[in-house]
């Protein structure tokens, strides 16, 4: 009994040593994490709109007639969903309206007509704005490694 915990111990004792080193490792010699520290939503808030041109940028660069495109289907999109929204809000108050009266239903009719083209318009839209997406996401992100690998290989070796 007392040579299997022997081996037990001589056969962690490794491991604990390794375990050890992996978790003192840093490239820094210090926490890696401190930036979070300083990290507010002020300061992200700021940095956001910086990142978005980037990023419209770059994707002006890969694609201009697939980023016009998916901008024009997203704004389309969006005032259709807005034309959906008062077409609800009209049908609903025609509905509620004509509760005592069934005869005054038809008055809610080109509402529900409007909310059912806005709707399919908006599906047809979607499936156009997924499409761009799966097209250009990977040319941008290709892209943006290429100048990432660009920058890399052009900036001097620090000693």
């Amino acid at each position: 009994m007392a040579d299997e915990t022997a081996v037990t111990v001589t056969d962690t004792a490794p491991q604990q040593q390794q375990h050890s080193e992996e978790l003192t490792f840093n490239f820094n010699g210090g926490d890696n994490t401190e930036w979070v520290d300083h990290l507010t939503w002020r300061r992200l808030s700021r940095r956001l709109p910086h990142l978005v041109r980037r990023s419209y940028a770059l994707a002006w660069a890969v694609d201009r007639r697939a980023v016009i495109v998916l901008l024009a289907c997203q704004v389309i999109s969006g005032l259709l969903e807005a034309l959906g929204l008062l077409a609800t809000t009209a049908a609903l108050s025609a509905l509620i309206q004509s509760a005592h009266d069934p005869a005054q239903l038809r008055t809610a009719l080109p509402s529900i007509a409007v909310l059912a083209g806005a709707a399919g318009l908006r599906a047809v839209l979607g499936i156009a704005i997924q499409g761009l997406s799966r097209r250009l996401g990977p040319r941008i992100a290709r892209e943006a490694e290429y100048r990432m690998l660009e920058a890399a290989t052009n900036a001097e070796m620090a000693a």
